[in-house]
């Protein structure tokens, strides 16, 4: 009799313990990976050295972007799952640990079979971070005076440039659902411009010069600088040779990268352009880099650890002189290429004071950057002076975070898209799709709540100057 007792006892543990896995199971295959991350959470507390509970646990972190958590997780898993491997070498990749990235990349390659339509894509990405480990030996000690977020559509109206440097001027088009940045540079005697527009469904690079009364028909830049992929974000010296802009060609490091050139008047053509190297450029979309020689101030802006609606600018002092960081410890280079740490100086003086006041360093590290119009900018909730936009503003932030995790799923979702075997990318695109539909939902919900803070906190400040 007390056998029976115990063998039900032991069988209702077991049910008890199988319950939840099933359930954490089977959202996992839904892809509702924060309920399941809280329940796999659980099991690993009871079962810390189960491989299956820390793999499924990495993997939830890993969708919902908690990155440091996720690489811990799965370096716990070991080898049992080959796709480890793969999302390793993603998470190593995006914290410039690149040599760590090709190790994990190059055992998933070996997981899978000769003919596995994944191995190119895998071995572009195994190139990719050769060049991150070049990139890393060469990082250019800059100063940064400011780093300002702002909005990707305004993101230009943040650059105050001298009269003597030209003029940037920028225009927001709708193609195939897609946000079109059309930059154009104006020299300062007004007689030559540079300008990216669409051509054969890419961005390239046109110049047109001034004639008496008139502009001359605008003519393609040559190759290079424009290729089969999209060039943008131009930017020309004083000296009317060296020349700045962004391209999204596969040899860089993220989506755009900042390429520098000269420019041969005897022979209309240009030098092959040079990758600038870190940290201006990161796995990320790097552009817009300018530098205006009288105000001795640079700027580029990036949407490295934003949103896909924010931009961070970062306003530098540039180097007489390249300045290479040297430093023993490897993990400080990397965060001074990715930007997270940087040496700081306070603004030099400027002969004007035409620079937005927003743009002044702050004392302390701001809490958050948001603009209630171009002279005010508030950095911490107590700023806010009506505290309903206070509260708004909190509102609004909860639901852009939960924006930036579904948008980093669907970045997941896309790269995963990619390695797929045929058979299932049916349903991956079917998901795609729809968190896409959803995503742009969520934007316009994004954009109304925004203009409520604002509308909220202006209508408060008009009041109480009356």
């Amino acid at each position: 009799m007390r056998i029976n007792i115990l063998v039900i006892l032991l069988l209702s543990v077991t049910f008890m313990h199988a319950q939840p896995a099933r359930d954490a199971d089977r959202l996992f295959n839904e892809r509702e990976y924060e309920q399941a991350q809280a329940i796999y959470g659980k099991l690993l507390a009871g079962s810390p050295s189960n491989v299956l509970y820390q793999y499924r646990y990495a993997r939830c972190c890993y969708e919902l972007g908690d990155a440091e958590t996720a690489i811990r997780y799965f370096e716990q898993a070991g080898e049992r799952y080959p796709l480890r491997n793969f999302y390793l070498g993603n998470l190593y990749f995006d914290d410039y640990r690149f040599e760590e990235a090709i190790t994990a990349w190059q055992k998933y390659m070996e997981s899978l079979s000769e003919t596995d339509e994944r191995l190119p894509v895998l071995a572009k990405r195994i190139e990719t971070a050769r060049l991150g480990v070049r990139f890393l030996a060469r990082v250019e000690d800059i100063t940064i005076v400011d780093s300002i977020q702002v909005a990707k559509r305004s993101f230009l109206d943040f650059y105050r440039l001298s009269q003597e440097t030209g003029k940037l001027e920028m225009r927001n088009v709708q193609k195939d659902s897609v946000l079109q940045q059309i930059v154009s540079y104006t020299n300062q005697r007004q007689d030559r411009t540079i300008f990216s527009d669409v051509n054969e469904n890419r961005l390239d690079l046109f110049r047109t010069l001034r004639l008496l009364d008139d502009w001359s028909t605008p003519k393609p830049l040559p190759a290079p600088p424009n290729t089969k992929y999209n060039e943008n974000y131009p930017f020309v010296m004083s000296d009317g040779i060296t020349f700045y802009f962004a391209s999204d060609a596969p040899d860089g490091l993220g989506g755009y990268d900042i390429y520098i050139t000269r420019y041969n008047s005897e022979t209309e053509t240009y030098l092959q352009p040079e990758n600038i190297g870190m940290p201006f450029n990161s796995p990320a979309n790097d552009y817009m880099f300018v530098l205006d020689e009288s105000r001795h101030l640079g700027w580029f802006a990036t949407d490295r650890r934003q949103h896909s609606d924010s931009v961070m600018i970062y306003v530098f002092i540039p180097n007489e002189a390249t300045k290479i960081v040297r430093h023993p410890d490897a993990r400080h280079v990397a965060d001074l290429a990715a930007l997270i740490t940087y040496r700081k100086a306070a603004r030099p003086a400027l002969p004007d004071q035409t620079v937005n006041p927003a743009l002044k360093q702050p004392d302390e590290q701001p809490d958050f950057s948001f603009y209630i119009n171009d002279n005010i900018v508030y950095k911490r909730y107590a700023d806010f002076r009506s505290r309903k936009a206070e509260q708004l503003f909190r509102i609004y932030q909860q639901a852009e975070k939960k924006y930036e995790e579904q948008n980093a799923r669907l970045a997941e979702l896309r790269r995963a898209y990619e390695l797929a075997p045929p058979e299932q990318k049916k349903a991956m695109a079917d998901s795609i799709i729809s968190l896409e539909q959803q995503l742009q939902q969520q934007q316009s919900v994004l954009d109304n709540k925004l203009i409520e803070v604002r509308n909220t906190e202006i209508e408060y400040l008009q009041v109480q100057k009356q």
